[in-house]
């Protein structure tokens, strides 16, 4: 008999899409699939009450809806609670599995029961396991939540998810990984994402994307004894990248310039410090440049 496999899709201000993500898990190959769907659309009525009505259509879904708006990191852990499955993947309300995501992550993750598997996901992206795998995941999130497969007794021991605006999924890898666990990939795409234009500019650059990714640097700096002072010059400098970016983004000066600073120590002559520079004095032509070009290959 097959193993029951919790499926956990959270969704918000998405009830004209829901009903597509509902259905590629119906349409999953393996069949012992418990669905739940955590609705957190508290503040927003008329979202709520389009949502209700597509679930009336699926009696066996479990249908959580949060008494306030919790966001998604604390949604999906509404449902990883409610969770009867021993296994769960999770899917973005916007995106769609192919038909055998489940079946072949089930599969390879059998295939290596034997070992202390902490998750296995699904894509094309490399990892090398010559490397240190937590660094790599500290340098850019190995994969994000809608590829997961992970055994749900991971989640309740590494504590879930944290509650943090963005980077919830790196947080949560980034413990798996710390806490001894591998990962392993079905070297496939079996998620479909579907990309929405939010007319409101450039995105992942807003002051909750800042809060987030400070609180991924404050989380990676935990398990910097993992990984060598080389790796660890590496990460800091890739945040400070980043963060000098979004803090221009949010003409955020004081902030950006520290995280120059912390850039020209640790790296003088690369080229991205030099390219740093150049946004932080220049900020308006650099994002006047980067608007230019969004609108380019818009057209």
């Amino acid at each position: 008999m097959q193993e029951l496999i919790t499926v956990i899709i959270t969704t918000y201000k998405r009830s004209n899409v829901i009903e597509r993500a509902i259905k590629s898990v119906l349409n999953q190959t393996y069949k012992n699939i418990e669905i739940i769907v955590v609705d957190d659309n508290a503040n927003i009525p008329e979202e709520r009450e389009k949502t209700a009505e597509v679930i009336k259509k699926y009696p066996n879904i479990i249908y959580v809806q949060n008494s306030k708006n919790l966001g998604g990191a604390l949604s999906r852990n509404e449902g990883i609670y409610r969770a009867k499955g021993n296994y769960i993947a999770f899917l973005d309300d916007d995106d769609e599995y192919e038909r055998e995501k489940i079946e072949k992550q089930y599969k390879l993750y059998n295939e290596h029961k034997g070992e202390k598997v902490g998750l296995i996901f699904c894509n094309e992206k490399s990892i090398d396991y010559n490397e240190s795998l937590i660094y790599q995941q500290m340098i850019e999130c190995i994969a994000p939540t809608s590829f997961w497969f992970v055994p749900k007794k991971v989640l309740e021991e590494i504590n879930y998810f944290e509650d943090t605006p963005c980077k919830q999924d790196s947080i949560v890898l980034l413990k798996i990984i710390a806490s001894g666990y591998t990962v392993y990939k079905v070297p496939e795409n079996l998620v479909i994402f579907n990309e929405h234009d939010s007319g409101n500019g450039i995105s992942g650059t807003k002051k909750s994307n800042v809060i987030g990714m400070n609180n991924y640097r404050e989380w990676c700096r935990k398990y910097y004894g993992k990984i060598t002072k080389k790796q660890v010059k590496n990460v800091e400098y890739n945040f400070s990248k980043q963060l000098l970016t979004l803090y221009i983004f949010n003409n955020m000066k004081k902030e950006a310039k520290k995280e120059l600073n912390n850039m020209i120590k640790l790296k003088p002559f690369n080229k991205k410090t030099i390219l740093g520079i150049l946004k932080y004095l220049f900020p308006k032509q650099y994002l006047n440049e980067l608007e230019r070009n969004k609108n380019g290959k818009s057209k």
